[in-house]
């Protein structure tokens, strides 16, 4: 049994959040965006990650095409409840018009 997406979050040595998913592959592209981004950008990667492992379980490097991003991203969508009712806010997310008013 593999525990292949466990998503991990620990400090590194010089004290910075890091995370990791236990694929050797998928832990070397987490570093790399952790030189690279903002922590929270690299927590939303490997929360991402985490979410299309999760639902497409396939080998990160064999196992993978370019139609299984597309099934994980449907598969991954979760709904929100959206109001309708003004033509300036239409489609708009709930919180995002809380946020914005």
């Amino acid at each position: 049994m593999s525990t292949f997406p466990c998503l991990v979050r620990f400090m590194s040595g010089s004290g910075q959040v890091r995370y990791r998913l236990g694929d050797r592959l998928v832990d070397r592209y987490l570093e790399f965006v952790a030189g690279r981004c903002r922590p929270n950008t690299l927590r939303a990667v490997a929360f991402d990650l985490k979410a299309f492992f999760t639902v497409i379980p396939k080998d990160p490097v064999a196992g993978l095409g370019s139609g299984d991003w597309l099934i994980g991203r449907a598969r991954a969508q979760v709904p929100h409840q959206c109001l309708g009712w003004s033509s300036e806010i239409q489609g708009a997310c709930s919180s995002t018009v809380r946020r914005v008013a």
